[in-house]
Parts: C-alpha cells; sequence; structure tokens
C-alpha cells in the first residue's frame, strides 16, 4: 500500500485532513510503537473494536485492559522497521503469535489463530486514538471491580465463540453512530 506523502509528517498533531469535526476518522490509520522504530499503515476500517480484561491483557499492558481491533490482514502494512514475533499463552490456554517491537517493546498486533487472514491489533498504537468505541468487553470476569462497564456495548464474562457476533455488535454500533464501520471484507470471508 502506498502512504499519501501529502499528509502531515506528524499524523499526532490532530490536523490530518480526514479528521472531520470529531465525527471519526476516515482511513488510513497510522501507528506504530513508542519509539518509532516501528510504524504501520491500515488500509480500511476495523471490522470491529473490543475490549479485553484478561489477566494476561492486563499483564503485559500493564493496566486494567487493552483495547483491540479486528483488521483485515490485506489492509495492513509494516512502514517502518522490522517487528519481531512473540508468542503467548492466551486466557483460554490457547498459543497465539503476534509482533513487537524489538527496541521498546510494545506488542503491536497478533495474527487471527482461527483466521490468519484477520490480525488483531492493540487499539492504542494508532497514533489517533479519539474515534474509536468498543462495541464488547470480554473476559469480564477478569475486570478491575472498580471498573464500570458501558450500556449498550456486548458484555462478556469470557469471549465468544467467534469473532461474528463481535462484528455484528460493531455493525449495530455503526448504524446509530457518527463512526461508520465499513469496507474491510477482502479475503476474510466474513461481509459487512
Amino acid at each position: 500500500m502506498a502512504v499519501d506523502s501529502s499528509l502531515p509528517t506528524d499524523p499526532c498533531r490532530g490536523d490530518r485532513p480526514d479528521v472531520k469535526q470529531g465525527l471519526g476518522l476516515l482511513p488510513p490509520y497510522f501507528g506504530g510503537c513508542s519509539c518509532g522504530a516501528v510504524r504501520y499503515a491500515i488500509a480500511h476500517k476495523p471490522l470491529t473494536v473490543y475490549v479485553c480484561h484478561c489477566t494476561n491483557c492486563q499483564r503485559s499492558s500493564g493496566t486494567a485492559f487493552t483495547m483491540s481491533m479486528l483488521i483485515d490482514r490485506a489492509s495492513f502494512s509494516v512502514t517502518h522497521g522490522e517487528p519481531v514475533p512473540y508468542a503467548v499463552q492466551l486466557a483460554t490456554g490457547k498459543p497465539a503469535a503476534g509482533f513487537m517491537c524489538g527496541t521498546c517493546g510494545v506488542r503491536l498486533w497478533r495474527v487471527g489463530r482461527k483466521n490468519p487472514g484477520l490480525l488483531i491489533v492493540r487499539a492504542g498504537t494508532l497514533d489517533q486514538t479519539f474515534w474509536l468505541r468498543p462495541a464488547a468487553h470480554v473476559w469480564t470476569r477478569s475486570a478491575q471491580p472498580w471498573l464500570v462497564l458501558p450500556q449498550g456495548a456486548g458484555i462478556y464474562a469470557t469471549q465468544p465463540d467467534g469473532w461474528e457476533e463481535l462484528i455484528r455488535l460493531a455493525q449495530a454500533m455503526s448504524a446509530v453512530s457518527d463512526v461508520p464501520l465499513s469496507g474491510a471484507t477482502q479475503g476474510n470471508g466474513i461481509a459487512l
């Protein structure tokens, strides 16, 4: 994917031409690790955005939860640097593989275990995150007791059986939201 060089050199400044009056961010999206050694671009809107409260995510992030985006792998490209692979054991006990920055250690994305055509991108690694609205909260049985879960989001004590339910929740949110979700269907077999 070619990156548009007409965009400002510092996408963190908030003066991107694709920010439309606070209504959401239009693709492409840019992100990367804390030190800047690894950068990426995403060409399409996410299929869904969710928050995970499992103890693995709490430990790896050093906070109460992580927010992730499910995206079509074909819409993703590394634009700078060489990410290094990592492997973890998920809350379900199953293994997962992903990529991180070898310099600062920030985990950036995982490959879909059941569907390698999907990536799970750590949403906090995006340059702009104000537009993200989680459709669901998973592994809430491990959520911190002080956390108040939002009304209207899908709430799961563990996790749903597949991505389809979280994608449907995101589509329902999109129908009543200023942040439309569309366009990321290439090659994954899940139509939006």
